[in-house]
Formats: structure tokens, sequence, C-alpha cells
């Protein structure tokens, strides 16, 4: 049975957090040079994290 759902920001989240990167302090800069978060919206599956 499912439990909760995760979307891809939760995905990339959690591939961040196993390579050490603190996805949701980190921005990245677009084209026109604003700042812009590596995942809008997303935490690390804690079942994955341990």
């Amino acid at each position: 049975p499912v439990e909760r759902i995760c979307g891809a920001g939760d995905f990339l989240a959690t591939i961040y957090h196993h390579l050490g990167i603190d996805s949701s302090n980190t921005l990245l800069t677009d084209f026109n040079g604003r700042p812009t978060p590596i995942v809008d919206h997303g935490k690390p599956i804690a079942e994955l994290t341990g």
C-alpha cells in the first residue's frame, strides 16, 4: 500500500542529500543572473536517508 506520495522534488532532494548537498539552501544562477533553488518543492525521503 502507498503510505505517501513522493514527487520529483523529493527524489531530487534525496539524491542531493546523499551527495552531501543541502538542497533547501543551495541556489543556482539562471541565464538572467537570478538565483534559483536547485529543488523548488521537495524534501529528502526519510525512508531512504536513514
